[in-house]
């Protein structure tokens, strides 16, 4: 008895049953879907505070399957990978997330994540100039290539893109300290 108890236990509490047991999200009313995904994503945050890295990402999952388009369980997947040190899976989020739905704070986080935790300054750079000439209005794009090129010790790149920065918000005292 005690090994079936220890078996159910494992089965019902594996990530294969709890995304089989949402296969019939499809029959749901939207106030039940949105019901549902903000359970799984509040269950998600409760088992990242406590630690339960894995069954957070097993509920974005489960999120996910309800609202495919919603990125936050996406980015709560990533932060995750982060902490478990699984860039690659991080990196995957982050460009899930910014191949369904161009979120210029996704872009950071993905920069961040190539030059903090891959130490691929190039890719970083990479990165971020290609948003910045898709969205050259949008200031973290800016601030963040002068940031990083300051970092590198590429000092007249880092003024190029602070200067840049500085015209879109000419009174923010962050930019002018870095000038």
């Amino acid at each position: 008895i005690i090994i079936v108890a220890i078996v159910g236990y494992y089965i019902t509490t594996s990530e294969r049953f709890i995304l089989w047991r949402t296969l019939g999200v499809e029959k749901l009313t939207s106030k039940e879907v949105i019901k549902q995904y903000e359970e799984f994503l509040s269950q998600g945050n409760v088992e990242v505070e406590a630690g339960n890295y894995k069954k957070a990402i097993t509920l974005d999952k489960q999120a996910i399957k309800v609202a495919p388009g919603a990125v936050p369980p996406k980015n709560n997947s990533a932060e995750v990978c982060i902490k478990l040190k699984d860039y690659k899976c991080a990196e995957n989020w982050f460009l899930e997330i910014i191949k369904r739905e161009y979120i210029p704070n996704t872009v950071v986080k993905l920069s961040r994540l190539y030059r903090n935790n891959l130490g691929d300054d190039q890719k970083a750079v990479d990165i971020l100039l290609s948003a910045y000439e898709l969205f050259p209005e949008y200031l973290d794009f800016s601030y963040q290539l002068g940031f990083l090129y300051r970092e590198m010790g590429e000092a007249q790149k880092a003024l190029e893109y602070l200067n840049k920065a500085q015209v879109i918000a000419p009174d923010d005292q962050n930019i002018k300290d870095l000038i």
